[in-house]
């Protein structure tokens, strides 16, 4: 929704998606969930690991280089 928010109203996009227009606003300050803050740091150490080996290495081998304890 945030993302159309010029092409369309957001009275409308809230009555399409059936959902009221506080609570996309309460959506829209809320922070980040520690579980997608855990997710974005992994994505994080697995792009520079892909990256320091040359972008050769695949899921497996990344697998065997990422810090124990960080899977």
């Amino acid at each position: 929704m945030k993302k159309h928010r010029v092409d369309y109203s957001l009275a409308g996009m809230c009555q399409c998606f059936n959902v009221s227009r506080s609570g996309y606003y309460a959506w829209l300050q809320r922070k980040p969930s520690q579980r997608l803050q855990r997710r974005q740091a992994l994505d994080e150490q697995v792009k520079t690991l892909f990256h320091q080996h040359k972008q050769r290495y695949g899921a497996e081998r990344l697998q065997w280089k990422m810090p124990k304890g960080n899977l």
